[in-house]
């Protein structure tokens, strides 16, 4: 599919020829914003192949993951010349704009599966150019035409984010399709249910051939397996799975044991409980949801500490008698904020927070009111750019924001931030006046941190 954020000119479907020395462009791609990203094989013929092309672009602010360039074609010489499969009997549900497959701005990422003991039983789904679905189709012709079935995504809106489908190799009206949940089809997708007992966000699955109704699913939380076909409630989670992508480490300051990090869609998670320290650290406990990002441990009582989950939603943490206490924090004043929200202790005084969206807010009773300390709007920010306004309806006011925040140790009134539009202020009054470093050599780029001298 090539860069997401940029243009590429190798994209779009190869096949490998010359005994597999070389590889051979053989679907190219109407636009450089399209590329290829699926591809399935019909088992009993192998000239005939369905691909995908989708047509996406990103920049620092704004997601469009649609385009005239998508599109689902089927090659019935092994990939020499393509034919678009756009012959849609009727319309779907969701499909707010009527045009199916046809080439059109609203037809985003699409997934195709083929059954494996039917081949001319075709399943495919498709999402608009922001995220929510736009249609699940059957073709019953190897896909020559095509009729909506029922609503197999569960109306998350990410279709962007999975848009594959599986079908089990001995009944062709099995079927899964990739969501936060996963969605499960007993009757050729006229129907569907979440098969429950798994972590959010599907994105592979693979049937064993060697034992019969064993099947592996991928996930944002690991792998799992049923041996009853993927049927609700059969899931069994890996037991040994050393890998998280961490989002921001916290280390407590009299206890280098006592951890705690923001995990990507795994919540936030330490080294010890409310009743056990830390011990053993190959093993974490969560206190936090979502997709954990900033986490703090404050430096005066390690039993306080805080976590974010994605767009600033915090929470600060007493372990108490026992037991762990999760308080809301207060109100805050930013009308955009960005996924990856910058929270901070002031090294000079653990009850001062600070918070950034557009705006600085700064808390001195440990979070549970805040007074903003900056400009109103878009002073720090400046505007959105307009060409990196979101438009759609999940990634809305998150960029134009504070992305870093830095007291100083030796002064708490001087405070340093940087922005994602690559902006770089200090005050030395506590926000009364800010100071914009410009012409000092800096790139205009997203401040992704800043750090203080302690002395």
């Amino acid at each position: 599919t090539g860069n997401l954020a940029g243009t590429a000119e190798q994209r779009g479907i190869y096949r490998l020829d010359n005994n597999g020395r070389d590889w051979r462009l053989v679907l190219p791609t109407p636009n450089n914003t399209t590329g290829g990203v699926d591809l399935a094989m019909d088992p009993a013929d192998h000239n005939r192949i369905y691909a995908v092309l989708w047509d996406h672009k990103r920049n620092n602010g704004a997601r469009v993951y649609g385009g005239v360039g998508s599109g689902l074609f089927r090659s019935d010489n092994g990939g020499d010349t393509w034919t678009r499969l756009e012959n849609v009997i009727g319309t779907a549900p969701t499909d707010e704009t009527g045009s199916g497959l046809r080439s059109d701005t609203s037809l985003g990422r699409i997934g195709v599966a083929v059954a494996p003991n039917d081949p001319n039983r075709v399943y495919v789904t498709s999402a608009t150019q922001y995220g929510p679905d736009k249609g699940f189709y059957v073709s019953n012709d190897g896909g020559t035409t095509f009729t909506p079935g029922g609503r197999a995504g569960g109306g998350s809106g990410y279709a962007w984010w999975f848009g594959k489908m599986w079908v089990d190799p001995k009944d062709e009206n099995h079927l899964f399709e990739a969501d936060v949940n996963l969605r499960e089809s007993t009757d050729g997708g006229a129907t569907w249910h979440v098969s429950a007992g798994v972590h959010a966000d599907q994105h592979a699955m693979q049937w064993d051939p060697n034992h019969a109704n064993r099947v592996y699913l991928g996930n944002d939380g690991g792998v799992y397996r049923s041996d009853t076909n993927g049927a609700t409630g059969s899931w069994v989670h890996a037991t040994y799975e050393p890998f998280n992508q961490s989002y921001h480490l916290a280390v407590a300051r009299d206890d280098s044991a006592r951890l705690a990090t923001g995990l990507q869609d795994n919540g936030s998670v330490r080294t010890w409980t409310a009743t056990t320290p830390p011990g053993d650290l190959t093993q974490w406990n969560a206190y936090g949801g979502g997709d954990g990002h900033e986490v703090l441990i404050d430096y005066s009582n390690h039993n306080m500490y805080y976590e974010c989950s994605q767009v600033g939603v915090c929470h600060r943490h007493q372990d108490q008698d026992g037991t762990s206490l999760s308080i809301n924090l207060g109100p805050r004043h930013s009308t955009r904020i960005t996924t990856d929200a910058p929270i901070v202790l002031d090294p000079n005084n653990p009850g001062v927070v600070y918070f950034g969206g557009n705006v600085l807010d700064r808390s001195t009773d440990f979070g549970n009111n805040f007074t903003q300390i900056s400009p109103p709007g878009d002073f720090l920010t400046g505007p959105v750019p307009p060409n990196e306004d979101d438009q759609g309806p999940f990634y809305a006011n998150e960029y134009a924001t504070i992305t870093w925040i830095a007291p100083a140790r030796t002064d708490p009134n001087t405070i340093y931030l940087g922005t994602d539009t690559g902006r770089l202020w200090k005050t030395t009054d506590l926000g009364a006046h800010w100071t914009e470093f410009t012409g000092r050599g800096l790139p205009t780029r997203w401040v992704n941190a800043i750090v203080v001298d302690p002395t």
